[in-house]
């Protein structure tokens, strides 16, 4: 069964600049290190695809470490890889890296004939957006070599792992409300990561060709709180935002939003605040 239309496919944050400003936060550090291992082992001009890299950071963070690898990223937020390409242009990674708007419904179309034949296939993030990640994965499975090439995904686990402290009525109401959105598109479990390994397994792999794991972001200095606060304050009084229009939806009224809103200004000034996001991680080998 193909992938649903991509109307129905959009990340829940939208494509804007709160959700462009907490994506390009991110790193091989934080977001892949579970990968590096497998990369080490890979020949140095290996083909690497990024599925919804976002703005690139994550993609061009690894072109800068493995400079004779070939990075390709896709996303179809355009606002995205236009960010990628100019990162790249700064970070000096403009020859092996190259992005395209694009997602997995269309891969065909955007990579044509490379399809079948990078050495890894990454997503991060990505398949807990979709309303169909068992399909997009498959579609992964293919975009890779068929004898050794690599697939990898990191999904969140969403209030199942999450930890905000100090825990105020405005953050738990709007962790509620999360995950009521993230929910409606995942068949009601908030955040896809807890199902990561079963899908990978209906799509095809063997249990021993799985790698399954987990880890942990934590944002406890001034630089991070005020990067996911940024973010979520950018939705919660951004109403043309996605994420916004989809909490109204969910019961959600213009006063919660306000709540919530300085409800997480009063947590990143607080000096004993922080936060724990967990997320699944897999590494799954063709062949």
């Amino acid at each position: 069964m193909p992938p649903q239309e991509e109307k129905e496919n959009t990340f829940t944050t939208g494509y804007n600049k709160s959700s462009l400003d907490r994506y390009t936060f991110r790193n091989v550090e934080t977001c892949a290190a579970f990968l590096i291992p497998y990369l080490e082992f890979l020949r140095p001009d290996f083909s690497f695809l990024d599925i919804g890299c976002g703005p690139g950071s994550i993609t061009t963070d690894l072109a800068s470490r493995y400079p004779q690898a070939s990075f390709t990223g896709i996303d179809p937020g355009k606002i995205f890889i236009d960010k990628a390409k100019d990162l790249a242009r700064e970070r000096g990674v403009e020859d092996n890296t190259n992005f395209l708007v694009g997602n997995l419904a269309s891969i065909d179309q955007v990579l044509g004939t490379k399809v079948g034949t990078f050495d890894v296939v990454s997503c991060h993030q990505v398949l807990t957006h979709l309303v169909d990640p068992l399909a997009n994965l498959k579609i992964m499975k293919a975009a890779a070599r068929r004898e050794g090439g690599i697939v990898a995904a990191r999904e969140a686990t969403t209030t199942i792992g999450d930890i905000f402290y100090p825990l105020l009525p405005g953050i738990e109401k709007w962790q509620k409300l999360q995950a009521e959105i993230v929910g409606a598109k995942t068949g009601g479990v908030a955040g896809f990561g807890p199902r990561l390994l079963e899908t990978a397994l209906h799509a095809g792999w063997a249990r021993d060709k799985i790698k399954a794991g987990a880890g942990v972001w934590c944002y406890s200095d001034a630089a991070e709180k005020q990067m996911w606060v940024g973010s979520v304050v950018g939705m919660l009084e951004n109403r043309d935002s996605e994420w916004y229009k989809k909490a109204l939806e969910k019961g959600g009224t213009e006063e919660d939003m306000k709540i919530m809103a300085e409800a997480w200004r009063e947590w990143e000034g607080r000096d004993e605040a922080w936060s724990t996001f967990m997320s699944a991680e897999i590494v799954c080998r063709n062949g």
